[in-house]
């Protein structure tokens, strides 16, 4: 899994959001990001973060591009 986390004055100060994208949605994102593949998960949430910054943002992407991931709201430790 990619996880994604993203802390900001858009989320509450205790939450940190989340979003993790599985094997074929890393592979998907890769290929609309033009990245080597195989991209490691760690890669790609770098990726994702210098090309969208917030959370929303990497959200709104995959939801207009059809990518499929699981989004939560956790309590950072």
């Amino acid at each position: 899994m990619a996880d994604y986390y993203h802390f900001g004055a858009d989320v509450d100060y205790e939450f940190a959001v989340q979003i993790r994208f599985g094997p074929d949605a890393q592979e998907r994102l890769a290929e609309l990001l033009v990245l080597a593949q195989p991209v490691s998960p760690d890669a790609l949430a770098e990726a994702l973060r210098d090309r969208f910054g917030t959370y929303y943002a990497t959200r709104d992407f995959a939801d207009e591009n059809g990518i499929s991931y699981e989004a939560r709201r956790d309590m950072w430790p």
